[in-house]
């Protein structure tokens, strides 16, 4: 069992140093955890803004009344892409993802016949929460 983690390196509950191999400033991509903690463990300045951020607004849907905080990465973003990219949109999850896409291409006039469009999934129960998507 870990005890503390610091950077790349996790302590355990008797004091052994271990270097985590899963955190993403090692280097490694074997792991799933690189997914949960790329930039490592215990890092002050992300400890600070997160902390920041909570104690100005902890939460608001993005779809609803959104706060300006949600707009300065994507805008952030838009100054490095090619100018044909003039849209960004984040979700949380790939079925989020495939589902808002659906759903803008839709409102924007797309129509979806069943002879332009073939949905692909994964294989039943690989995940949870995992839906249908539509690839035309």
């Amino acid at each position: 069992m870990f005890a503390k983690a610091e950077g790349v390196h996790c302590l355990t509950c008797e004091g052994v140093d271990i270097l985590d191999g899963s955190s993403g400033s090692s280097g490694s991509s074997g792991s799933s955890g690189s997914f949960c903690k790329p930039a490592s463990h215990a890092r002050r300045e992300i400890a600070d803004a997160v902390h920041a951020q909570l104690m100005t607004l902890d939460y608001t849907p993005h779809f609803q009344p959104a706060a300006p905080i949600s707009f300065e990465l994507p805008e952030r973003l838009s100054g490095l892409l090619p100018e044909a990219i003039d849209r960004i949109f984040f979700a949380s999850s790939g079925s989020e993802t495939v589902d808002s896409a659906r759903y803008s291409s839709r409102v924007r006039g797309a129509t979806w016949s069943s002879s332009r469009c073939v949905p692909f999934s994964r294989i039943p129960g690989a995940c949870a929460g995992v839906r249908r998507g539509w690839r035309s």
